[in-house]
């Protein structure tokens, strides 16, 4: 009877156990690693704690186009007659105008120079616009407003480069502005005018509005916190121990345009930036003995904090006159998961864009309590910063990753050794199962020839 050679059956490059293990010793480093560099779990952003806020509704008003083309400036005899129609026109539609419609008609973020409307006055008739210097004269109010209950004012203005600017307008002057004091004056640009009296010019041009605001001469650039700029605040009401919000920190970024928040916007903007090294230095808004710090008044104000969150809403509104030069004003609230999800509001003296949800590293100074009620109808409180832009958050990869790298490589030293010494424990069973096999086989084979040896005659 032939038999075939016993063959040792083929040995897998790798044992079936050893196999299993590596799998899920890699499985275990993947999710390790994505846990450690990339899980980053957000709180749902709560509506019941952000400031109760509706849109304006804004409505523009719409000027005659007709009435407009019977302004005249092409000649000095042009420039030396003053149009009625075109002017009752346009002082009756710039008393709809609000700060929202002004920067719907497309107000622009600075003065248009003068020898643009010198050049082409066509262009800008009609358009929204503002100049802003020293009142020379101040006259009203005379008769002939269109409206009811309104007389018309007029103004002289001397901007810094020395240009004549002339306003007319409805409302009579606010306390501060004055023969003398700095005005802003923004209308609509109707027409050139020359003026031979009191003063004499050429070619000023003529804008049409509803008031001449207060403004301010323009401040050097603000690289020194001055303490003494932000003692006015009065923010809390303090008997003894107990501590309770004031009606002023219920003022939005709409009402508390002031000396102080001027002077802490143009901090932010204009101080010196610090280094990415100094500000991690720089306390996080990440515990709650911080939070109660701020509870108990016991934050200096302009101290800087640094505020790791969500961007949960945002905002930007047109500045009033200011000498810090702050032409919008944007307010965010940012959502700091370390302290349970609160809501923290932020003002920039600046316009920002950024997405909702997108994940921030706000580099802010303390300025105030700021109390609100909620979109449920509830009354909180909460500290508020000032900041000069929203700088997304950056994992740092620095010594966090030398950290990281030093256990990884630790932690993949030891599995590859656990895995090689399976590999090796795998190996020897398999062989010693293997001489096994073949010793059973070899004694099975002898005993088979001894039988047929002994049955033969």
């Amino acid at each position: 009877m032939s038999t075939q050679p016993n063959k040792p059956a083929d040995v897998p490059f790798m044992p079936r156990g050893a196999v299993i293990r590596m799998i899920a010793a890699s499985a275990f480093c993947a999710i390790a690693l994505y846990l450690v560099v990339f899980w980053n779990p957000t709180v749902e952003i709560r509506d019941d704690s952000l400031l109760q806020q509706e849109e304006p509704l804004v409505s523009v008003p719409q000027l005659d186009s007709r009435i407009l083309d019977k302004a005249k400036d092409d000649t000095r005899e042009q420039r030396l007659f003053l149009e009625p129609e075109p002017l009752s026109h346009l002082l009756a539609q710039s008393l709809n105008v609000s700060p929202e419609a002004a920067r719907a008609l497309g107000l622009p973020k600075d003065m248009v120079p003068i020898t643009a409307l010198q050049s082409n006055m066509r262009d800008w008739r009609g358009r929204w616009i503002y100049y802003r210097g020293k009142i020379e004269q101040l006259e009203g109010p005379k008769p002939g407003h269109p409206s009811p209950g309104y007389g018309i004012f007029e103004a002289t203005l001397r901007l810094d480069d020395g240009s004549l600017v002339l306003f007319s307008f409805s409302q009579p002057p606010k306390e501060g502005v004055a023969v003398g004091g700095y005005a802003r004056a923004e209308g609509y640009a109707l027409k050139l005018r020359d003026v031979a009296y009191p003063i004499e010019m050429a070619k000023a041009p003529l804008l049409v509005g509803a008031q001449l605001r207060r403004d301010y001469a323009n401040w050097a650039p603000v690289t020194a916190l001055d303490p003494s700029a932000l003692v006015d605040v009065h923010d809390v009401d303090k008997t003894g121990n107990d501590v309770q919000s004031s009606d002023e920190s219920w003022r939005s970024i709409d009402e508390d345009q002031s000396k102080a928040l001027w002077h802490l916007g143009a901090y932010a903007r204009d101080a010196a930036a610090m280094t990415k090294e100094q500000w991690r230095a720089v306390p996080a808004l990440n515990a709650q003995e911080i939070w109660e710090s701020f509870k108990k008044n016991e934050v200096t104000r302009g101290t800087p904090m640094r505020i790791l969150g969500t961007l949960a809403a945002l905002r930007t509104i047109a500045a009033e006159p200011n000498p810090a030069g702050i032409q919008e004003w944007t307010e965010a609230w940012i959502q700091v998961r370390d302290v349970g999800g609160k809501t923290i509001p932020v003002w920039l003296p600046q316009g920002q864009k950024a997405q909702l949800g997108s994940s921030l590293e706000v580099r802010a100074w303390y300025f105030r309590r700021y109390s609100y009620e909620t979109r449920r109808g509830k009354q909180m409180w909460t500290p508020l910063f000032v900041a000069a832009t929203l700088d997304p958050f950056v994992f740092d990869t620095g010594r966090g990753m030398r950290e990281i790298t030093v256990w990884a490589f630790g932690g993949s030293v030891l599995m590859i050794a656990a895995i090689w010494l399976g590999v090796r424990r795998e190996k020897r069973r398999s062989e010693e199962q293997e001489e096994a096999l073949i010793a059973r086989r070899r004694q099975r084979r002898n005993r088979e020839s001894a039988a047929g040896a002994s049955t033969q005659p």
